[in-house]
């Protein structure tokens, strides 16, 4: 396990990076995002990300790690960001509001971003002239509506570019504070599989959370395999061990506390009528993530308040960082 951070070298500094949404999120949760992805980008290879480089982002979201890559490209390097969600999407900002704000900062300004409402595959369809340095996918891939599309979408970038740079959730905590993330996930994870399998749409059914296929680091190997990338170099970055970084709590609290999640889990059992397997997998995890929840809760907590203190004491699962080339 390793969080060694971007070389002192680096003329990055996160403060600056997170002033740019400084109006509406607070440094205090905006900060520990950026440097959070600026430490899992130093474990690509020193040669990954320079001055210079041309990036295709995919997943960008309100843009936390186009920001941090845009600043590692400089003024004279470019990152296309992609993501197919709707501009009104997203809290506490938008992705439009979020977007906006960094298209107008120094560091995202004058052509050195550019976002574009699209997923992977269809961009390049319509823009297969374009040549980029790395494909980048930072926290994108459980976005994915099913495990062929991301086979798929890996076939299609590499028409574009012989390198791409993966960081995904590991399905691993070396701190058992994460363990309360990890399960949440795998309860988000199994409720959408099992939403599909009994034939459900998906309009309605994503509200609040869009997280769907959880393919495990060895899984993503397997399908980067089959779309003809090698593995180049992988290593897991211990999330936990960043106090200040909320990606965990928020999880664990959509799964443990949100009404959302249990009114997800009626329509699936209603949809599924005797076929209850699914609904009682997905019960028991949710079950084994408010556990782990109450057992990081504070001694002396009342009954009523045992699951908000537990939930401000979940860490981030670790993060699994991965570089793949094209398999010539």
């Amino acid at each position: 396990m390793s969080t060694s951070p971007l070389p002192a070298s680096t003329p990055i500094d996160p403060a600056t990076l997170a002033q740019i949404w400084a109006s509406r999120i607070p440094p205090s949760v905006s900060l520990p995002q950026i440097k959070h992805r600026l430490a899992l980008l130093s474990h690509w290879t020193s040669s990954t990300i320079t001055p210079g480089f041309r990036i295709l982002e995919i997943g960008c979201g309100q843009g936390d790690t186009t920001a941090v890559l845009a600043a590692l490209v400089g003024s004279k390097g470019h990152v296309t960001a992609l993501d197919p969600a709707e501009p009104n999407y997203g809290s506490p900002l938008t992705l439009g509001e979020a977007q906006g704000m960094l298209l107008a900062s120094d560091v995202g300004g004058g052509g050195v971003v550019k976002f574009v409402r699209a997923d992977a595959e269809g961009y390049v369809q319509t823009h297969q002239h374009e040549r980029f340095d790395v494909v980048i996918l930072v926290k994108s891939a459980w976005y994915f509506a099913t495990r062929e599309a991301v086979v798929s979408t890996l076939r299609t970038v590499a028409r574009v570019s012989s390198r791409v740079c993966v960081a995904e959730y590991a399905l691993a905590s070396q701190d058992s504070r994460g363990m309360a993330h990890l399960l949440a996930s795998m309860a988000q994870g199994a409720l959408y599989a099992a939403w599909k399998e009994v034939g459900g749409d998906e309009e309605g059914f994503l509200a609040g959370s869009n997280l769907r296929v959880l393919l495990s680091p060895e899984q993503f190997k397997d399908v980067a395999a089959e779309a003809g990338l090698r593995l180049v170099c992988e290593r897991v970055v211990e999330s936990s061990a960043e106090e200040e970084l909320q990606d965990g709590g928020w999880d664990a609290y959509m799964v443990v506390k949100d009404k959302g999640f249990l009114e997800k889990m009626g329509m699936l059992e209603e949809k599924a009528g005797g076929q209850r397997a699914w609904g009682t997998v997905v019960r028991s995890l949710r079950d084994a993530a408010v556990q782990e929840v109450l057992r990081l809760a504070v001694d002396g907590d009342t009954e009523a308040q045992k699951l908000t203190s537990g939930l401000r004491r979940v860490r981030t699962m670790d993060v699994w960082v991965a570089e793949f080339e094209i398999d010539e």
